[in-house]
């Protein structure tokens, strides 16, 4: 069929990894003369790695033309999203995830001693479970387009064989809240195309079973069930005239919410009884002892079978801190050597930061007065320095923000190690180098950034938004509200506007605004008390002559400042850009209102 005038060529899609391999193979048996294979054994050979690099660019290139000369088809072919699950549904690929379920699972099961095995196998099954539920997602969208699709009829009944794994998972109490929430999300889109156009009936009557071992595995799967849903799924009625949303999901919810509600306040009165109890235990036996080994003998064992214990476990940190009260931390680092690295690894799980924060300033506290310098970085920032390495953001995240702040003031020297060791690191280090700086409080008061505006650099246009405006607080924050603004900030304040101005997020937007109106309340009140100083002679001659430059930098900032934002305002600028220009002319407005024209006037 002839393709009409205007129509675009429908990408063709890969049916698998094989299907481009097939066509290498055919293209090199009708060219036999072809010395593809040749220069390419050649290139990987080689042991110049800049001459590997660059021949491997040309073969590439020479590569695609000549398969584009040979099938014209291959020219159509969208890598896209739907390309990858198509390569993701292969059978191998299928049976490789699944048997990682499994062993994943057995693994927990055997390890259960070992908390950083546990904790590394669910943050990988929980990515597994992500990509089963985009695969589940795939064979979805299969089935609707084509009824009958074997790759998308081979899929389900591959969820199926998995299911009991899934369940497991989620019903298990000692899987971590990520592992909970992707399969939460995950069990729902099955039960969705197993049932399809009847939903009820997988919840009729209600799994109670799967939600024993763990109250927290109802509500994940409840949240699963709203995200995972859409709105003629959650209204479609049955022959009883029932709704998912109204006779399922609100009736669970208020169920759920009225029974955590009623244990809540008993909990919290029972935790807080049960680590009076084991302080109170913890003192008898030791006053009971006949004899101080006996006593050791007694916190020893108590101290092992605690810190063994799985770290989302609640109870646990305030027990191990009171047993470091009583026999030291460097006892209890005697006894598990990898306390602090299991103790950081914790921080991962979001609900448990909180908990890693305060039991890390007990024992770093405790473990500085009972230790040399050398001693305590051995045991404490080697960790936290291996920890950022290889990790994800989940857990450099809490690691930058909450526990480094406490070792820093426990320890001066902790920015200073920890600088050290991320400079030997090639791997992106601009945002650890970045929360170091803005724990240094005397860089900031000094306002000496000119050593790190590489890193400035950066870091204002960084792929992660936090990063950004990491960045922006350094370059404008300061604890003296009269401290005139270096003109190397400003320049760089420029550079960051211009990158920044067109963000969409309006998390992003908020901060970045809030920022800027410190920087100008900054500039007028500096130069309010420059010009009153300047006047009475209250500077000395050396400082004085800084004072006139020093004006003028900040007014050709507002200067530029009020005719960026001006600039913003074209016609067709989109809804982000606008709203940050206007905004920021309204801080304009109002500091210049309440702080006066003569601020600026040298």
């Amino acid at each position: 069929m002839a393709r009409k005038k205007g129509e675009t060529v429908k990408p063709s899609p890969v049916q698998s990894a094989q299907h481009v391999l097939d066509r290498l193979n055919d293209f090199l048996v009708r060219n036999p003369s072809s010395s593809l294979l040749g220069e390419l054994y050649q290139t990987l050979v080689s042991s110049d790695g800049v001459e590997q690099v660059a021949a491997i660019k040309k073969l590439s290139a020479a590569l695609k033309e000549s398969l584009f000369m040979s099938d014209s088809d291959l020219s159509k072919i969208s890598h896209n999203v739907e390309n990858l699950l198509y390569c993701l549904s292969e059978p191998l690929v299928l049976s490789y995830l699944k048997q990682v379920l499994n062993l994943g699972i057995e693994t927990i099961t055997t390890s259960s001693g070992d908390t950083q095995v546990v904790g590394d196998c669910y943050q990988l099954l929980a990515k597994v479970v992500k990509a089963v539920g985009l695969l589940v997602q795939f064979a979805s969208g299969q089935r609707k387009n084509c009824p009958v699709q074997p790759r998308a009829e081979a899929l389900m009944v591959w969820t199926e064989e998995i299911f009991p794994s899934l369940l497991h998972l989620l019903k298990s109490d000692s899987s971590i809240l990520t592992c909970k929430l992707s399969t939460g999300t995950v069990l729902p889109l099955i039960l969705r195309v197993r049932n399809e156009g009847q939903l009820q009936k997988a919840f009729d009557p209600w799994p109670k079973d799967w939600f024993r071992e763990s109250p927290l595995a109802e509500v994940c799967f409840l949240g699963g069930l709203v995200s995972g849903l859409s709105e003629e799924e959650l209204l479609q009625t049955d022959e009883d005239n029932r709704t998912v949303l109204l006779h399922i999901l609100l009736k669970r919810a208020l169920i759920v919410h009225e029974r955590q509600a009623h244990h809540l306040s008993i909990t919290c009165a029972v935790s807080q009884h049960a680590r009076l109890i084991f302080r109170g235990i913890v003192d008898m036996n030791i006053l009971l002892a006949s004899s101080e080994q006996e006593a050791r003998a007694f916190l020893e064992e108590s101290a092992m079978f605690l810190i063994d214990l799985p770290w989302h476990r609640k109870g646990k940190y305030d027990t191990v801190a009171y047993l470091a009260e009583v026999m030291g931390c460097s006892a209890l680092l005697r006894l598990r050597p990898a306390l602090v690295t299991s103790l950081l690894s914790a921080a991962e799980e979001p609900t448990m930061c909180s908990y890693v924060k305060d039991l890390v300033q007990k024992l770093a506290s405790l473990h500085r007065k009972e230790a040399c310098t050398a001693e305590f970085e051995r045991a404490w920032l080697e960790p936290f320095s291996m920890a950022t390495k290889n990790h994800s953001r989940e857990l450099l995240v809490p690691l930058f923000q909450h526990v480094l702040p406490v070792l820093t003031a426990i320890h001066p020297g902790t920015t200073q190690y920890v600088f050290g060791k991320l400079s030997e690191d090639r791997s992106d280090f601009v945002p650890a180098t970045l929360k170091c700086l803005l724990l240094d409080k005397a860089l900031i008061e000094s306002g000496n950034l000119e050593r790190w505006r590489h890193v400035l650099l950066q870091g204002m246009s960084h792929m992660d938004v936090q990063v950004r405006l990491d960045t922006l607080q350094l370059l404008t924050e300061h604890p003296k509200s009269c401290e005139p603004v270096k003109p190397l900030c400003l320049q760089l304040l420029r550079s960051f506007l211009h990158l920044n101005i067109n963000m969409q997020g309006a998390p992003f937007r908020q901060q970045m605004i809030s920022c800027i109106k410190k920087v100008l309340n900054r500039i007028f009140d500096s130069s309010t008390l420059l010009n009153r100083q300047l006047r009475r002679g209250e500077l000395p001659e050396e400082h004085a002559q800084l004072v006139p430059p020093q004006l003028e930098a900040h007014q050709e900032f507002v200067t530029w400042l009020h005719g960026m934002c001006m600039e913003q305002l074209f016609p067709g600028a989109n809804f982000g850009r606008r709203f940050t220009a206007l905004a920021i002319l309204e801080v304009l407005v109002t500091v210049h209102a309440a702080k006066g024209q003569p601020a600026l006037s040298s």
